[in-house]
């Protein structure tokens, strides 16, 4: 189940967290993923479309780690949760806990580029997966 892009996201996680993160820093990497990725995608999918995109990757992301069943709030979401992560990843072990983030952000890459197509996908969150730090992302400004 290693793709490219898994791979990446992990990448991602993992260059913001620290490499011997806790389950506190993964916690706070992932957070700091959904806000970059809020703050680029809110203004072209909205923020209730974010949300359901948000929800709708935790449950397919429960497939693969069934204990994220668990944590799952089946309510309408009407906005991004960013306690969501302090929920998920403070509990199993941080490698189970990478792992499943991992695949909760390349569930959400994989239906965004099912909504609006690979190259966009690329486009909106390449810069995202790379920025070593956090904070805004690079945005594309040409037109």
């Amino acid at each position: 189940m290693s793709s490219p892009e898994r791979r990446r996201i992990a990448a991602a996680l993992v260059r913001r967290a620290g490499p011997s993160a806790d389950a506190s820093e993964l916690a706070d990497a992932a957070v700091a993923l959904w806000r970059d990725i809020d703050t680029a995608l809110t203004p072209i999918i909205g923020t209730r479309g974010l949300a359901a995109l948000q929800g709708r990757s935790l449950y397919l992301a429960s497939h693969e780690f069934g204990w994220l069943n668990d944590l799952q709030d089946t309510s309408v979401r009407t906005e991004i949760d960013y306690d969501l992560p302090r929920r998920i990843f403070m509990t199993p072990p941080i490698s189970e806990s990478q792992a499943a983030a991992a695949a909760t952000f390349l569930c959400f890459h994989d239906l965004l580029a099912s909504m609006v197509g690979p190259s966009l996908t690329a486009r909106l969150l390449d810069a995202i997966w790379d920025n070593p730090i956090g904070g805004q992302a690079a945005q594309d400004v040409s037109a």
